[in-house]
């Protein structure tokens, strides 16, 4: 069984639990805001705060499609695409991202991080398209969709003017493979938050591999005679306002049927170093303990299967940001069978806490 496969199909399962497309492509969980249910028409128009861009896009697996030639053209994202390794490079800014089409959909490496997850691609008269979640999920846009006109609505959102690139952390023995990627981020002003962040990101790193070895010698080999496999990939999944959260996600492989996908969210001040709990955004929320167990349980009881047991959340439960939201997850086997996959919740700030306070202020 290969730990690729299975990382990126749990992403479709997030994309339905998140309520935004419910695409056949995994990698489009943590879309803006468009989310398109299959309809007869196949031209989608695209605008940027307001104007119309030239090219047509298309419907794809529940996402709009949007050509390349309109992040080129339109986006001001240099495209370049390398013939020998059928691969092409989208820059902007501080951000380099690099895809590679294939019948699952793109393969997408951030700054050096491989994403867990395919991304919707299609070819369509030599004109190459993508889903629009490649702009949402990275290159710091908002989208909106609106049915009756067929068109996505595009706004660039202003994010942290830092660079993160990927550290890699690779051992091979008898019995093991690890794989662990980890964000380093540069360009902050203040070098001693910096070193902060970035030591706390490899000490998590490094600890994740420690937990692995010790395990794997605990384990031995698998039933068959297989090797024990750990990996671990990122997504920042929330870089704006001086906050940056990340979702990273584990797979755990021990031989048998499957393996185990395990998710964590890590979410710093980019002001102070700290990372940062719920209870430091939901400072002025009052008991907002209680309002997210309600929203995750009437959530949990809709869910199709669901187990049962879910109290509370307590008050500083795993989380990352995304979207102007906070997400909570759980996992596998948590609240649902395996076949489920992960959950993962996301609940806007505007449903706990007052009207117009900011969630970041003071931090």
């Amino acid at each position: 069984m290969t730990s690729n496969l299975k990382i990126s199909g749990l992403f479709l399962a997030s994309a339905l639990l998140l309520g935004t497309a419910a695409a056949s492509m995994p990698g489009q969980a943590f879309a803006a805001s468009v989310s398109i249910r299959a309809q007869a028409a196949t031209n989608v128009t695209f605008t940027l705060n307001g104007t119309s861009l030239s090219a047509k896009g298309q419907i794809g697996s529940g996402t709009a499609l949007i050509p390349l030639s309109i992040l080129r053209d339109g986006l001001g994202i240099h495209v370049v695409y390398n013939n020998k390794n059928k691969t092409y490079t989208l820059t902007q800014g501080q951000l380099q991202v690099k895809a590679v089409p294939g019948p699952n959909g793109a393969t997408i490496t951030v700054n050096g991080g491989l994403q867990p997850a395919y991304y919707e691609w299609r070819n369509t008269n030599g004109s190459n398209l993508v889903s629009v979640h490649l702009l949402t999920d990275f290159f710091g846009y908002r989208s909106q969709w609106n049915a009756a006109t067929s068109t996505v609505s595009l706004a660039k959102v202003r994010l942290n003017d830092i660079r993160y690139t990927t550290a890699s952390i690779n051992k091979s023995d008898s019995i093991t493979t690890i794989s662990v990627q980890y964000p380093v981020i540069s360009g902050l002003k203040n070098a001693e938050v910096q070193t902060k962040i970035n030591q706390s990101l490899k000490n998590k790193a490094e600890a994740y591999v420690k937990a692995s070895l010790d395990k794997s010698k605990e384990l031995g080999t698998g039933p068959t005679g297989t090797k024990n496999e750990f990996q671990s990939h990122y997504t920042v999944s929330y870089n704006e306002k001086g906050i940056i959260s990340f979702r990273e996600i584990r797979y755990e492989y021990y031989g048998g049927a499957h393996g185990a996908d395990i998710v964590e969210g890590f979410t710093y001040s980019l002001n102070s170093g700290k990372q940062l709990e719920l209870s430091d955004l939901l400072k002025t929320g009052g008991n907002y303990t209680q309002k997210i167990d309600q929203l995750i349980a009437s959530k949990l009881k809709k869910e199709p299967n669901y187990l049962g047991g879910f109290k509370t959340l307590g008050k500083n439960p795993g989380y990352y940001l995304k979207n102007g939201s906070l997400v909570i997850y759980f996992q596998e086997y948590e609240y649902v069978p395996y076949a489920q996959g992960l959950l993962e919740y996301a609940i806007p700030f505007s449903a706990l806490l007052p009207e117009g306070t900011d969630p970041f202020a003071g931090l």
